[in-house]
């Protein structure tokens, strides 16, 4: 049967995870300790490298695979993907600002799996990594069996504390116990390489809503706090899958929860032109207010120009982010960049360590995400192109080569948007760089 060093922080996990607010606060009275894991593996972070994310990897940055169960309370809080969250959003503001109140750690550390095989190729010359899709759901099932061995354990603490002995082998559900047996004999088929998030980073970088924690944190906000990645809250917030148009209150996740009949449940852009309008239905869609992710950064004093530790600076965050749920929706950075081109210029031209720059790398975005089908889905959120106009309207140089001397031209073959160039490119301000070059 599943062992578990700490029970009750696992059942202050399992509360928070799905929104169970009087759980939560029973607890949390009782004294559980909102940061203590419930196994040595979440407090100690074993298996961790120590150079995992050194200016050595610069050239291919680890890419972490989210994984709820090595999560704390505070970031299970968010509850990613859980449907019903988004309906229901005020109950996981009510538990991440109840968790705070009782000293949950913004900022602790958790570890995450590294997802080795890389999927579309980074650069032009590279190959797809065929064992991507392979390693991902592995990724995936290793998850879902320790959620399920997890669940049992808890299962089995609630009949502890009901005074019933745990049942025979074959005597409880048959279709629980064939879930369980099939959780504990998985065995990955990738081997593990871990790496460590920050909980508000990582509340950033996926997506989900911030409002709760900036609101808790106030003046104390430590703006400047960089994850073991050496990305900022605003670099961070640079890789959000929802975009820096979006609001604090934004969930990446609303935008996949639209209704055909009903319409978009929620907006996360409050700008009145942003393309999801379209999508609203009158009465039923909440747009969301301000602030939004660059509004409140730019308010707080954020330091624009920081780079990680791979020399990546914003516009690079923005373009080389890709959300392995987002294939077919590009987030809304039209105000973000536009104001990052106009008052932090050295950006445009600035390399990373790896000698990548930004304009080549919002190219390659270009061919990453699909057109969707779906009627809800704006068409107007995939002229991807705008954004290489507003480098090149910046100061962008389409003549700069990367490190491995590849062009505009190269990164336009790449993405395999050649066909775009002759057709649309020839007429659009987008065919600077075939004037220039």
């Amino acid at each position: 049967m599943p062992q578990v060093d700490n029970i009750t922080a696992l059942e202050l996990c399992d509360a928070a995870t799905h929104g169970s607010v009087d759980r939560v606060e029973s607890l949390l009275a009782l004294g559980v300790d909102p940061n203590v894991g419930f196994d040595e593996l979440a407090s100690a972070l074993s298996g961790v490298a120590d150079y995992w994310a050194s200016v050595e990897k610069s050239t291919c940055p680890p890419i972490l695979f989210f994984d709820h169960t090595e999560a704390p309370a505070l970031r299970r809080a968010a509850q990613d993907g859980n449907a019903k969250a988004i309906k229901s959003r005020g109950r996981a503001a009510q538990i991440m600002t109840t968790l705070l109140q009782h000293g949950a750690d913004p900022y602790a550390l958790f570890r995450q799996p590294i997802q080795i095989h890389h999927g579309r190729p980074l650069y032009p010359g590279d190959t797809e990594d065929k064992d991507f899709s392979f390693e991902e759901t592995d990724l995936m099932m290793v998850t879902v069996n320790h959620t399920e061995i997890l669940r049992k354990a808890l299962e089995l603490e609630e009949l502890r504390q009901q005074g019933i002995s745990e049942p025979e082998y074959g005597d409880s559900d048959y279709e629980s116990d064939c879930e369980y047996d099939m959780a504990l004999a998985y065995q990955p088929q990738y081997p593990r390489k871990y790496g460590v998030c920050s909980t508000l980073h990582s509340l950033l970088e996926l997506g989900k809503p911030v409002r709760p924690v900036l609101d808790f944190l106030g003046d104390k906000l430590d703006l400047e706090r960089r994850d073991p990645q050496g990305r900022t809250l605003f670099l961070a917030a640079c890789r959000s899958p929802i975009g820096l148009d979006a609001s604090i209150d934004g969930d990446f996740h609303a935008l996949s929860q639209d209704s055909i009949y009903l319409g978009l449940h929620e907006n996360p852009y409050p700008q009145p032109n942003n393309p999801w309008r379209q999508s609203e239905t009158q009465g039923y869609t909440l747009v969301l207010p301000g602030p939004t992710l660059l509004e409140f950064f730019i308010s707080h004093g954020a330091n624009l120009l920081a780079v990680d530790n791979y020399g990546r600076n914003a516009l690079h965050q923005l373009f080389i982010s890709f959300h392995r749920e987002a294939e077919v929706q590009p987030p809304i950075i039209e105000a973000g960049l536009k104001y990052l081109v106009a008052n932090c210029p050295s950006l445009v031209n600035q390399p990373d360590y790896a000698g990548f720059y930004p304009l080549h790398i919002a190219i390659r975005r270009m061919g990453v995400y699909m057109k969707a089908e779906d009627p809800l889905i704006p068409t107007a959120i995939y002229r991807l192109e705008t954004a290489v106009d507003d480098l090149l309207a910046g100061g962008a140089d389409p003549l700069t080569r990367d490190s491995r001397g590849n062009t505009v031209l190269h990164y336009l073959a790449a993405c395999k948007l050649a066909r775009m160039i002759r057709l649309e490119w020839a007429t659009t301000p987008s065919g600077i760089p075939l004037t220039r070059g």
